[in-house]
């Protein structure tokens, strides 16, 4: 198993819904015009066509994707975090860009457990204040609590509705794949 492989299978290949432009494997064309893969997808299309765009049959693209993901593990400096937690991050940041600030809510919500310090202020930046408090909390823990808050966030998307069922799922999946795995990166 890899960090990127539950977010990739979920990402699935191209979509397009009226919410987003096109989206590969959880990169929107929007927000990453200038990502290399759009070049590779455009010259599928001239010859194969919109629904016949996978990786498995480019391997190109699927470079392209992992390149992508790994910088974006660099951006959010998962590499600090303990391996599980990092993992459910990363896969939160293609559904949000609050999975730090849902963090942070989760360390909260173990406060009565741990009374030493005072609570983290939700500011959505892993700094050195909540990388600190991460170590004082138990991932096992932390987890559950994090994938709770997840689902009751995505509760109130209201204009993103007609995707909380496939979130909801999603999370719970999560949560499963993180059971099983065993520390491997």
């Amino acid at each position: 198993m890899n960090k990127f492989e539950f977010t990739r299978k979920e990402e699935g290949n191209l979509s397009h819904t009226p919410y987003d432009d096109e989206t590969y494997a959880g990169i929107n064309s929007k927000w990453h015009p200038h990502w290399s893969g759009w070049k590779i997808i455009a010259d599928i299309k001239k010859t194969t066509g919109f629904s016949k765009i996978t990786a498995a049959d480019n391997t190109a693209l699927e470079v392209a994707v992992h390149i992508f993901y790994g910088q974006w593990w660099m951006r959010y400096e998962l590499q600090r975090l303990p391996k599980k937690l990092a993992i459910a991050l990363f896969d939160t940041t293609f559904m949000s860009g609050k999975a730090v600030w849902l963090l942070q809510k989760s360390i909260n919500f173990l406060e009565p457990y741990y009374t030493y310090r005072k609570p983290l202020d939700a500011d959505n930046d892993l700094g050195d204040i909540t990388l600190g408090a991460i170590k004082n909390v138990s991932e096992e823990e932390l987890l559950p609590i994090f994938i709770y808050k997840r689902i009751k966030y995505q509760m109130k998307l209201q204009d993103r509705l007609p995707f909380y069922r496939g979130w909801s799922g999603r999370s719970a999946r999560l949560g499963l794949y993180l059971q099983k795995w065993k520390n491997e990166i």
